[in-house]
């Protein structure tokens, strides 16, 4: 895919934007044409900066009036006319509540008002992204998908989403709306699923920051199937590529730090290509990923380990990015666990995610029940379970696939807990024949003492346990 980053030199001329009056919204910036995804839509300077640190409302009062005055009248204006949730006495007060209603955080400890980003919208699932340029000294704006001419262009004002309920109070609270996005206006089952997706991403988001130090060398393996469950819940959730970033970054932290250069070369070209789409080519963060994708031993946690030692020679000669294969390969999920006594969750050849499963009566499968040359156990997370004529259960397995799983209702299912957030086994399942098109199902023949259904609590000191267990 080709990025195009528009020069500054043309940003006047080749304007693909108006600010124009949104119904519910105020004003808002329209797309004038089609653009591409990674074009750089806009670079603005700000209006007004403010270090936050150690600020007293007195001071940050006057410093806002001071660079007010700074501008022309037609500035001024335009200034004025932004929106103000907040309610003042006085013409200092507005000024300064204008600024806080609209302003952008830049640094950890500076905020700024900007002529135009401060006139785009929010929307949970946004269309562009905003980013500080700090060698430009202005806020670059890029599509995150393709735009067509008419659309309003949004971004997210909630660093890391997370479910509806919690998104929506957050932006009342801080900007006083309720989002209508397509995310926040989604039928009440399917939000749920969302919902689930979000959270589940930012729980293993945190789960691999409050254990690095522990596991980083010590138990990789566990850091890097949280990073790699965390691309997968990511690429569900609906939002943007920021959270696939972010588990990238992870899953690079993990990898370089234990001597990995082959694969870490990988998730570099990866991370280099999303950060081109959300902040262009001349970005510091751009800058900084393509000096690793020519030497990753310049990276900060390099070496730290080198139980993963690998070199560039390393890398599979026969095998692509985008097979399968490759990603078995790259997320290391088919090394064997030294102790023989513990069986890894992970493991794709005990428990196979559901496309990995065998279809229902496919004779050639080397996973024939009757004489099975090996064992295999289908796990699922629950999402949610209703039981009337048939017992009818939705579960995520480890890709994050959504799998229907529909049962015959019988008292011997009574005594299972299925609770959402339960994990669900089934020994030797079986696919259904794909019957409807977007529909993943797993054979209801399944007598109740192939299933078991636990409450299975993340641990990071023992993420295997013996299968015997399930």
């Amino acid at each position: 895919m080709t990025i195009r980053v528009l020069p500054m030199a043309d940003a006047k001329r080749a304007l693909m934007y108006a600010i124009e009056d949104v119904p519910g919204k105020g004003k808002g910036l329209i797309a004038t044409r089609n653009i591409s995804k990674g074009t750089r839509i806009l670079a603005d300077k700000p209006w007004i900066t403010i270090n936050e640190s150690f600020m007293t409302k007195e001071f940050r009062m006057s410093l806002i009036a001071q660079q007010l005055h700074d501008l022309n009248k037609e500035e001024t204006k335009d200034y004025l006319s932004m929106r103000n949730i907040y309610s003042n006495s006085s013409a200092a007060k507005n000024w300064v509540g204008i600024y806080t209603t609209n302003c952008s955080t830049i640094t950890s400890c500076k905020s700024a008002l900007f002529p135009n980003v401060s006139r785009i919208n929010h929307a949970c699932n946004a269309n562009a992204v905003d980013y500080w340029n700090d060698n430009l000294s202005k806020m670059t704006v890029h599509a995150l998908r393709d735009l067509k001419r008419g659309e309003e262009i949004t971004v997210c004002y909630v660093n890391r989403p997370r479910n509806r309920q919690e998104r929506l109070r957050k932006l009342w609270e801080e900007h006083q709306f309720t989002c209508e996005c397509d995310l926040c206006s989604q039928p009440e089952e399917k939000s749920k699923l969302t919902d689930f997706i979000l959270d589940r991403g930012d729980d293993l988001r945190k789960e691999f920051v409050d254990n690095w130090d522990r596991n980083c060398t010590k138990n990789p393996k566990t850091l890097l199937r949280c990073a790699e469950m965390q691309s997968r819940a990511r690429r569900l959730d609906g939002v943007n590529e920021l959270g696939l970033m972010r588990a990238y970054e992870q899953a690079l932290y993990v990898i370089i730090a234990n001597g990995d250069l082959a694969r870490a070369s990988i998730f570099i070209g990866r991370l280099l290509f999303l950060q081109i789409v959300i902040s262009g080519h001349d970005s510091p963060d751009t800058i900084r990923y393509s000096a690793f994708s020519r030497s990753p031993k310049q990276h900060e946690k390099y070496g730290l380990s080198d139980k993963w030692e690998t070199t560039m020679a390393n890398l599979p000669p026969d095998l692509k990015e985008g097979q399968k294969e490759f990603e078995d390969w790259l997320w290391r999920r088919n090394e064997i666990d030294p102790d023989p006594k513990r069986i890894d969750f992970y493991d794709r050849k005990i428990f196979p995610g559901f496309n990995d499963l065998p279809v229902e009566c496919d004779h050639q499968s080397i996973y024939i029940k009757r004489h099975p040359r090996r064992h295999w156990c289908f796990l699922g997370e629950i999402l949610e379970c209703t039981m009337s004529e048939r017992l009818d259960i939705t579960v995520t397995d480890i890709d994050g696939e959504i799998v229907s799983i529909s049962l015959e209702a019988s008292a011997d299912y009574n005594s299972f807990d299925f609770e959402r957030g339960h994990t669900l086994g089934i020994l030797y399942a079986e696919r259904y024949p794909d019957l409807k098109e977007g529909v993943k199902s797993i054979s209801a023949k399944i007598r109740p003492g192939c299933l078991k259904v636990r409450h299975m609590k993340r641990d990071w000191e023992d993420r295997s346990k013996r299968l015997t267990d399930i």
